[in-house]
């Protein structure tokens, strides 16, 4: 057993709760009940010197005089006294141990942060599995194993879904939501600060319960990035989804994880592009969550292909259409195969077309031969039925065709995946959920946006998985000492070594040289002020174009000179950057980031002044492969203007994917590069090449 063997703090053989209280509504008192309620077989141990007995059993002064060796420790204590406990309870035998207590960095609070390092080190050193601090319990269903002080639960079974969140007030909450889906969850673990136990070593519990077909994660926080990649990719080599809820994705959500649980969030751009291709599906909201869990435990992943969709009204046709354009999933065109049979099956006033509009509720063969020429068409890969269910008896086609499409779907082997959807969202009554218990093996959806929304987040996953393939891995190691801003000649340098070429370029010394340069290089050409200090030169008035002769060169170097004083004074020019003028091309930006949690990301997006502005951009991970890189490209409107836009002559779409490759491989292999940005990054016609205009490049070295 290790620290980070998830199995011993879900699988305990007795559990001993330290601080036990028979105070009213104290959680001790609550879990106690729990534990006794849901059958857990081994021995539960109330602990707490100033009592010989509690809740009618006997308590014991300390974990070193139990019945037993303990197994697992609870504890309800203040978190100063939760570190004699750990000591303690690992000097007893303890294999694990759950801390509800807070104190421990909620909100960046400096004192609480040093409590969290010296509580790690402690279960590190004595090698203690330790959920939280700052949880609230967990519910380990096939070992009956229940520390949520939730006494509202009703059932806990085995069930096909777990869920792991920073928040055990939501465990709470999705216990009876998945529930009411017939989602039993087979686990709840609120990890709290993750100082011990992280979601990755969960996930990584979670890829060999057999039971498991899908987690949904709730995070703040990533800790452990190279566990939780590796965790999640052996998820997806198992054939399970994980699906996440990721703050970080506003300012307002990262202030607000960093005042719950002492995180310091990630973008959820970093989040996707790093997490994404090891397998995490991230959605917006626990509503969509919860949709994309249900698809992913009924129906598995999505297939290849687009989306056929069958509907009976002509509103429903048009609003469908228009909620999977919002969401950009792309509805099958028919092949002419398929039309034919859907025209013989509906008559020929049906209107062709897709979505399928069925006009009214036709009778139950002739919705099993639509769906039998959907299943026959190689181009689809899901098919969505608008079904809502019947909130009373008596409507006796729509059942049929209901348990028509259950039968179908049961008995067919090779078809794509189906799903139901309801065109609005609507309490189910008792005889609805009666029907929905009738297709449990289908997953439903709640309204076309939501549907297709959910939709594109799983395409998107699994195509960004697919491509990344089996080459993950984990990025350097970042240094930590001082910042170094290099000059622009010296990150261009540095580029230049990785394959990213610059224009014909020459530092002069003063403006004699600087002349001579240009009649060498060409006029028209650029003057740059060079200074490792000068970060952003425009600004300082330390750039000058289209000079066309030599006097011209002169006169710029003194009027940088001048801007540059006046602007800083305290920084001294290193010389000027005669630059051959590049004209035309298509601007685009290259650049490569450090996330906080995720490790350094590549980004590629517009150029120039509109970048910023637009945030045109796209990201992907750290040694992405070429696939993943023209991705990229794709997803921006960078990408659009590449391939040719309004009839343009197409860009160098391969020279952007090799600097895009390029600077993946220099994110994944050098820990000194802390960030790149190259804008303008100057695109030539197709076969030209491209050259990056302006770089700055930023080392860490270690220390």
């Amino acid at each position: 057993m290790t620290k980070n063997d998830a199995g011993a703090l879900l699988r305990p053989r007795n559990i001993a709760l330290v601080g036990a209280s028979d105070r009213p509504r104290h959680w001790s008192g609550r879990v106690y009940e729990n534990l006794k309620r849901f059958g857990f077989p081994g021995g539960i141990y109330p602990v707490n010197p100033k009592r010989s007995d509690i809740w009618g059993v006997p308590c014991y002064p300390s974990v070193h005089e139990l019945p037993e060796t303990p197994d697992h420790v609870v504890s309800f204590l203040p978190a100063d006294l939760v570190f004699g406990l750990m000591e303690e309870a690992a000097d007893a035998g303890a294999r694990s141990a759950l801390v509800f207590a807070g104190g421990f960095g909620e909100g960046g609070d400096p004192e609480g942060r040093k409590r969290a390092a010296r509580l790690g080190a402690i279960v590190r050193e004595r090698n203690i599995a330790l959920c939280g601090p700052n949880c609230l319990g967990n519910v380990a269903a096939p070992a009956r194993a229940v520390t949520l002080p939730d006494d509202g639960l009703e059932s806990i079974e085995p069930g096909p879904v777990a869920v792991i969140a920073q928040s055990g007030g939501l465990c709470v909450a999705l216990n009876r939501i998945l529930a009411e889906r017939g989602l039993m969850p087979s686990y709840l673990i609120s990890c709290g600060n993750q100082v011990g136990l992280t979601a990755g070593d969960y996930l990584s519990f979670m890829a060999s319960e057999p039971q498991v077909r899908a987690v949904l994660l709730y995070l703040e926080q990533v800790v452990g990035l190279d566990g939780f990649l590796a965790a999640a990719r052996a998820m997806h080599d198992a054939g399970k989804a994980v699906i996440a809820v990721k703050i970080g994705g506003s300012e307002e959500g990262r202030k607000a994880a960093l005042a719950h649980t002492g995180a310091l969030a990630g973008t959820v751009e970093a989040f996707d592009a790093v997490a994404g291709a090891a397998g995490v599906a991230r959605v917006d909201c626990i509503e969509d969550a919860i949709e994309a869990l249900e698809y992913s435990v009924r129906a598995g992943r999505l297939g290849a292909g687009d989306v056929a969709v069958m509907t009976n009204s002509g509103a429903m046709k048009s609003l469908v259409s228009e909620s999977a354009a919002r969401a950009g999933v792309r509805l099958a065109a028919f092949a002419p195969a398929t039309q034919e049979r859907l025209t013989a099956a509906l008559g020929p006033d049906a209107p062709p077309g897709n979505p399928i509009d069925t006009k009214l509720t036709i009778r139950t063969e002739n919705y099993v031969s639509c769906l039998d020429a959907l299943a026959d068409d190689d181009g689809i890969g899901l098919v969505l039925l608008a079904e809502e269910l019947p909130q009373v008896p008596g409507i006796e086609r729509k059942e049929a065709n209901l348990r028509g499409i259950g039968a179908w779907t049961k008995a067919r082997t090779t078809c794509p995946p189906v799903a139901l959807f309801t065109p609005v969202s609507v309490s189910p009554s008792a005889h609805a959920r009666a029907l929905r218990a009738e297709l449990a093996h289908l997953p439903y959806f709640n309204e076309p946006d939501r549907t297709f929304r959910v939709i594109k987040r799983l395409q998107d996953q699994a195509a960004r998985t697919a491509r990344a393939g089996n080459a993950s891995q984990p990025a350097a190691v970042a240094g930590n000492g001082a910042p170094q801003t290099l000059s622009e000649t010296q990150s261009k340098a540095l580029l230049a070594e990785i394959g990213i070429a610059a224009p014909r370029e020459h530092v002069a010394t003063d403006a004699a040289d600087a002349a001579r340069a240009a009649r060498d290089i060409g006029f028209p050409v650029v003057i740059k002020g060079v200074s490792q200090y000068l970060a952003h030169k425009t600004e300082a008035g330390a750039v000058m174009l289209n000079l066309g002769n030599e006097d011209a060169v002169r006169e710029a170097c003194a009027r940088i000179t001048a801007n540059v004083a006046a602007f800083a004074p305290n920084i001294t020019l290193e010389g000027f950057l005669v630059a051959e003028q590049v004209t035309g091309g298509i601007e685009t930006a290259l650049g490569l980031s450090r996330d906080p949690e995720m490790g350094p990301v590549v980004m590629f997006g517009s150029g120039g002044i509109t970048l910023e502005l637009y945030k045109d951009v796209a990201f992907g991970r750290a040694g992405l492969n070429a696939a993943e890189a023209g991705a990229m490209i794709d997803a921006t409107h960078a990408g659009r203007l590449i391939a040719g836009w309004r009839g343009a002559a197409p860009g160098d779409r391969e020279a952007v994917i090799a600097a895009i490759v390029a600077l993946g491989r220099l994110a994944a292999g050098n820990p000194a590069i802390e960030a790149v940005d190259i804008n303008p990054f100057v695109v030539r016609g197709k076969g030209g090449g491209a050259v990056a205009l302006d770089a700055l490049v930023v080392r860490r070295e270690p220390g």
